[in-house]
């Protein structure tokens, strides 16, 4: 029988569940994780100017669709360094359907209106996302919390991009 609470239980929450069912499963080892928060570094995010930047006319690989499957990490810091890496996966597939999708709107007003559109959901994603991970304030399930949120929404815009996309072609 399925609870009816669990019929609006989102990717995110369903992930965080997963993650503090493993937590509690019996792992009592307290590895110091703050090297896990370094996740979303403002290294790795793009700069609104590059955004703007002409795209380079080269090929790029077929897009990533499958993220890593964290359900065998045992300890937080694996869960962290796991959640991270599909953080990471979804952006690398995000830019990459980005890139193509601003090449065939290349010189047009939909092209200014992409990357404006961009910008205003990277500040969205990255608000929401901080916004999901201070439930945990303080706490060692912060950074996957947060790294989730990035994958899961990241994920999402880039099926829409890719919808997009496929409407031009």
């Amino acid at each position: 029988m399925i609870h009816k609470h669990l019929l609006h239980l989102t990717p995110t929450r369903f992930l965080c569940a997963i993650a503090l069912a493993t937590l509690f499963s019996g792992c009592s080892n307290t590895e110091n994780t703050e090297a896990a928060y370094s996740i979303a570094s403002t290294a790795e995010i793009p700069s609104p100017a590059s955004l703007t930047e002409p795209i380079p006319n080269k090929p790029s690989k077929p897009p990533t669709k499958t993220l890593p499957d964290c359900s065998s990490a045992q300890t937080q810091a694996e869960i962290n360094t796991c959640t991270a890496e599909a953080a990471q996966k979804a952006d690398e597939r995000l830019n990459q359907v980005y890139r193509k999708l601003r090449a065939a709107l290349q010189n047009s007003p939909q092209e200014q209106r992409l990357i404006a559109a961009e910008l205003a959901w990277i500040e969205y994603r990255d608000t929401d996302c901080e916004f999901d991970q201070r439930r945990y304030d303080g706490g060692s399930i912060m950074a996957s919390v947060y790294s989730t949120c990035v994958a899961n929404l990241t994920e999402q815009r880039a099926e829409k991009l890719e919808q997009y996309l496929e409407l031009l072609n």
